[in-house]
């Protein structure tokens, strides 16, 4: 379940400062960064000036691309990505996370499956340490504030 995520992306003019930031260590500023992959074109976020959590959303090539330096730096808590993008799937990601020793949470989104188990047990297999589940869209609450 996400609780107390802010989910608003961090402006690219911004991302230099929270890299160098969380390049200091931890600290309040970058606990409980909320990484988002591959869902720049399918979330629309909005904006806070809550500055006491944070949000980044990369492309899934910058992913996979990334540093275990950077990904060190950047210390998300929860990550966020398709089941598939780009041909980069939830195990492509899985391993990468397991490599980057990542300690965090690790959900793959996808509007809905006919068996969300089989690719559970094929990812924790393949990369045990990885705290990893599936968010099926299809019959989520929504829950909205409604004027009146």
């Amino acid at each position: 379940m996400i609780i107390n995520h802010d989910f608003n992306p961090i402006p690219p003019t911004r991302r230099n400062d929270l890299a160098a930031q969380a390049s200091a260590g931890p600290n309040a500023s970058n606990l409980g960064l909320t990484l988002f992959v591959g869902l720049d074109d399918h979330v629309q976020l909005s904006r806070t000036n809550d500055e006491s959590q944070r949000a980044l959303t990369i492309t899934a090539g910058q992913m996979m691309k990334m540093s275990a330096c950077t990904f060190d730096a950047l210390a998300p808590r929860l990550i966020l990505t398709p089941l598939v993008v780009n041909g980069i799937d939830a195990m492509d990601f899985a391993r990468l996370l397991a490599e980057f020793g990542f300690q965090g949470r690790y959900r793959a989104v996808v509007f809905k499956l006919p068996d969300a188990s089989f690719i559970i047990r094929e990812i924790k297999a393949a990369a045990p340490d990885i705290n990893f589940g599936i968010m099926e869209l299809a019959g989520m609450k929504t829950f909205e504030k409604r004027a009146g």
